[in-house]
């Protein structure tokens, strides 16, 4: 199949990052609402093959995302990209796991929460949210 009559649905990318899993997309959201506050949470419009990221928090200016637990993105490589970029790095931080290697079923794995961090002020939330 041509690249030209393949198009990208986020819902799709959704729905398949969470069948490596075996936690729920409600689950996540639910702890996204916890961790930054806020009543909503919107899914970045381009998600990632081994993340589930979100906007969450008070006019959604946070990021929280879920990361299959054998793809953790490496604090030291963070912290290396802060010193780097400075503040065009986001400060990332690991905040917990949800579920477990018991609950994962073949092929399945935890998720590791592992960051969150306040948008640039000059980002803007794409329009339609």
């Amino acid at each position: 199949m041509s690249s030209e009559n393949e198009q990208y649905a986020v819902d799709d990318e959704i729905a398949t990052f969470f069948t490596k899993t075996p936690v729920s997309r409600e689950a996540c959201d639910s702890l996204a609402k916890e961790l930054v506050g806020g009543d909503c949470v919107v899914p970045v419009v381009v998600q990632g093959a081994c993340s589930y990221t979100v906007y969450a928090g008070y006019e959604l200016s946070q990021v929280v995302q879920f990361r299959l637990q054998s793809l953790e993105l490496k604090g030291q490589t963070a912290a290396l990209a802060r010193r780097i970029f400075g503040a065009l790095a986001p400060d990332v931080s690991f905040r917990r796991q949800l579920g477990n290697e018991s609950m994962a079923g073949a092929g399945q794995e935890p998720l590791l929460v592992s960051g969150f961090w306040k948008l640039v002020p000059t980002m803007a939330v794409p329009s339609g949210i």
